[in-house]
């Protein structure tokens, strides 16, 4: 039931509509801000510690303390309360919040049950969103909303409280689609401004179609973030208007991509949507696309970049979309015949110097200072140094100053004040801090130079590659400590099967040495096959099941000369049987696709297990194919093999039966989840998939040992050659023993690898010193410092202009106690 209105002191508050009403104003409120007063109103009296509003208001979702206190301050501006001395809403010291002023509900006879629920739009409530039932378009809207509204603008710098940006139209630097022709009543660049309305009436009013522009920290992110607030609040209460998804448009790189392609495969991997939808979804322009930073494609891709937008732009021009980009690189593109098709261009003004000073009215001190600093007042006319300034002097005043009389050396006045926010942010009081100054100027600084070599604005924990790594030996010892682990702990596997039999210490040996050597041959050839940082390997260009089985053959090769190499030294008897045993089972495991080997995507995540009957049956048709030739080679070579049909007949009976056992592996196929909200999800997901990888696999060879035997009694299966190859009874001791040794080679197979190769990975750049091993957690302190913050399950540092600036300090030396300027 949803939840009734009520009255609050003067206001008339209105949960379904959003609405709060008093003396004939009324002021539309967000559904988060108006869900965190229904919380307060149902408590009212009492204190509502921050944890009990997020876990009732956000359900769980990882969103931090910052979403709920701009929640908090947007009801206060709404309702004309003063935090020091309130009416409404009390800040509890420590605690949390009560609602002070009186409530009374509608209705005498409003049940509890209603007082208890509050209408909260989410993904389950389709006709919300305007889209069928069966739509996965329904689960757009509320991610975008979740990660860019309630996070990243909730917490941007420049969000904190929101300032009027003056917008000069700019028509002289766009491609408009008439040519040159222009209607009549069309303004000179910078001419007419746009100020007096909201952003999302200015971009109706320029054809939907608009091209953001403006100086470093003019505000271009965060007028994308606002117009996207606006057009959700819109696309909720009509259903037929476009829903807002924000792309970052530095992932761009591959330039004979379709543009409508990779709209399509940026959707899918960040908000976990399938593609074919999204293809469905611009055909029929359901979709406003908000594509932000131009300006951070690489340069030599960015001409590529237009074009191929443009294109689209010409096979779909009743799409909705709007574009930021610096105005230095964008003339420089306009310059070069680059220029974007697009309806209008808009420049970002620099604040006036009264929005400056209204700005900084409670801080009379700043605005002297900025009244003597000349230099320091023109940088204040941009909304982030602004919001940096403001920053600076709520947690450290004197480091303003310090900048104003020239007392922090080295660097531009630009520069001084962001050393002067990191280390204002830094400062802390009573507890040491979990790290040094030192230490998190270095990881950010490694972090950011990363993004940008990366192309990437945001960081997932579970997207680190090792060509994250630094210099080729550390890459190399990446793949050399991956696989050699890997072939340890089947080495151990096999030791364990080995013991369990009761043989002798020599073989015991030579199975752990055998493990180790197949490790190293992985190595050696995955090595060969990653000479460049990302790039595919060798003979790509040949059909994908040719390269599969090219791979098969080399990897089921090398691992059975290096099998016959090892058992050669322990036991020459059964070399070659080792050897071709060995050589079949590493054909069957690894075949993979070579051109799947790169630095860049060596790492991908098991986050769930899918069943596919097609993959089952061809991996049943294969493993039964390489099993009958594995019991004719063993027989052979034992000597047990004679020219009775009947005992060929029996080997194929063998071969059906015991491919069942490797078809359920190659069954069970990857999967992600969508909507992944919390930092290191993936990896998280993949340990989960791991564990019931493990735990069926066991349950399936328990059940069919028990079938083994039985159809083992009654002779259907004949003599196992291959175990009488090598002394083995098929008794359940040995089945038993042999299920057993599935738990750790089934926990690898269904992402226990994919865990170790990312573990690996954190602690090689941990010894190299870029970031740290507890990853997840510097994140989030530095996310708590206000130099990074929350992106859904991702991390961003808090400006693209910090991200720059913590990258030009980069290469500075680590041994310096002292931060650089």
């Amino acid at each position: 039931m949803a939840l009734e209105e009520f009255r609050l002191g003067d206001w008339q508050v209105c949960p379904k509509s959003y609405e709060l009403i008093a003396n004939g104003t009324t002021i539309q409120l967000k559904h988060k801000p108006i869900a965190v007063l229904s919380d307060l109103a149902r408590h009212a009296g009492e204190v509502r510690t921050r944890q009990e509003l997020l876990d009732a208001v956000w359900s769980g979702a990882h969103v931090g303390d910052d979403v709920l206190t701009h929640c908090i301050w947007e009801l206060r501006q709404a309702l004309g309360d003063d935090r020091r001395s309130p009416t409404y809403i009390q800040t509890v010291h420590g605690r949390g919040y009560r609602l002070i002023a009186p409530v009374s509900w509608q209705g005498a006879d409003a049940s509890d049950d209603a007082r208890d629920t509050v209408q909260e739009p989410d993904a389950t409530h389709s006709p919300d969103l305007g889209f069928p039932a069966d739509s996965a378009a329904r689960l757009l809207l509320p991610r975008v909303e979740r990660t860019w509204i309630e996070q990243a603008l909730a917490q941007s710098l420049e969000g904190r409280d929101p300032l009027t940006v003056p917008l000069g139209l700019r028509p002289d630097l766009v491609a408009h689609p008439w040519g040159k022709l222009r209607p009549a009543e069309a303004p000179a660049p910078g001419e007419a401004e746009l100020t007096a309305e909201p952003l999302l009436a200015s971009f109706e009013r320029l054809q939907r179609a608009v091209l953001l522009l403006g100086d470093a920290g003019s505000g271009k992110t965060v007028a994308l973030l606002r117009l996207a607030e606006q057009a959700l609040e819109r696309a909720r209460q009509t259903p037929s208007e476009p829903v807002p998804v924000i792309l970052h448009l530095a992932s761009w790189k591959d330039r004979s991509q379709p543009f409508e392609a990779w709209i399509a495969d940026e959707i899918h991997s960040r908000y976990y949507l399938p593609r074919a939808d999204v293809h469905d979804w611009i055909s029929s322009n359901r979709l406003l696309l908000l594509l932000d930073g131009l300006d951070e494609v690489e340069a030599s891709r960015r001409q590529h970049c237009v074009r191929a937008f443009n294109r689209f732009r010409e096979a779909m021009p009743l799409t909705a979309v709007a574009i930021t980009c610096r105005l230095t690189e964008y003339e420089a593109l306009q310059a070069s015949g680059a220029a974007l098709l697009m309806a209008h261009a808009v420049e970002l003004q620099p604040l006036t110097q009264q929005a400056v000073r209204s700005s900084l009215s409670d801080a009379p001190d700043v605005e002297d200072t900025l009244s003597r600093d000349a230099e320091l007042d023109q940088l204040a006319r941009s909304p982030l140094m602004l919001a940096i300034i403001r920053r600076i002097v709520e947690r450290a005043p004197e480091q303003l100053r310090e900048v104003s009389e020239g007392a922090a050396d080295g660097g531009s006045r630009r520069a001084q004040l962001l050393y002067a926010y990191i280390r204002s942010c830094l400062r802390t009081s009573g507890a040491f801090p979990p790290y040094s100054e030192r230490q998190t100027v270095s990881w950010l600084s490694a972090l950011a130079t990363d993004l940008n070599r990366h192309d990437r604005a945001v960081l997932q924990t579970e997207e680190l590659q090792p060509s994250w790594l630094q210099g080729r030996r550390w890459r190399l010892a990446y793949v050399g400590v991956t696989r050699m682990t890997a072939g340890l702990l089947l080495g151990l596997t096999q030791a364990w099967l080995v013991i369990l039999l009761g043989t002798t210490a020599a073989v015991v040996l030579q199975k752990f040495v055998l493990g180790a050597a197949g490790g190293a041959t992985v190595a050696l050839i995955d090595l060969l096959l990653m000479r460049g940082a990302s790039s595919p390997a060798q003979g790509s260009r040949w059909p994908g099941p040719l390269r599969r089985l090219a791979y098969s053959l080399g990897i089921g090769g090398a691992f059975g000369v290096t099998a016959y190499a090892v058992c050669q030294a322990f036991s020459p008897g059964r070399a070659l049987a080792e050897g071709v045993i060995f050589g079949l089972c590493a054909a069957l495991v690894l075949r993979r696709d070579p051109a799947e080997i790169r630095m860049g995507s060596d790492i991908r995540t098991f986050e769930s297990l899918t069943w596919s009957w097609r993959k089952a049956l061809m991996g049943w048709l294969r493993a039964s194919g390489l099993l009958y030739l594995l019991l004719v080679v063993t027989g052979w070579l034992a000597g047990r093999l004679s020219g009775d049909p009947g005992e060929f007949l029996k080997l194929i009976i063998n071969a059906l039966f015991l491919g069942g056992i490797p078809a359920l592996l190659l069954g069970v196929q990857r999967g992600w989840v969508d909507g992944k909200t919390r930092p290191n999800h993936g990896i998280w997901l993949s340990v989960r998939s791991m564990l019931l990888g493990a735990g069926l696999v066991t349950i399936g060879t328990l059940v069919s040992t028990v079938a083994f035997l039985g159809l083992l009694r009654t002779g259907l299966l004949g003599p196992l050659v291959f175990l009488e190859a090598f002394d083995l009874v098929p008794d359940p001791k040995l089945l038993l023993t042999l299920g057993s040794t599935m738990v750790l080679l089934s926990a690898l197979w269904f992402g226990g690898y994919e865990v170790l190769k990312h573990y690996a990975l954190r602690l090689l750049l941990a010894l190299q010193g870029r970031l740290p091993a507890a990853l997840p957690r510097f994140l989030d302190y530095a996310a708590r410092r206000a130099l990074l913050r929350k992106a859904g399950a991702g991390y961003l540092f808090f400006h693209p202009a910090l991200r720059s600036y913590f990258a030009t300090i980069g290469g500075t030396d680590e041994s310096s106690d002292e931060m650089p300027d």
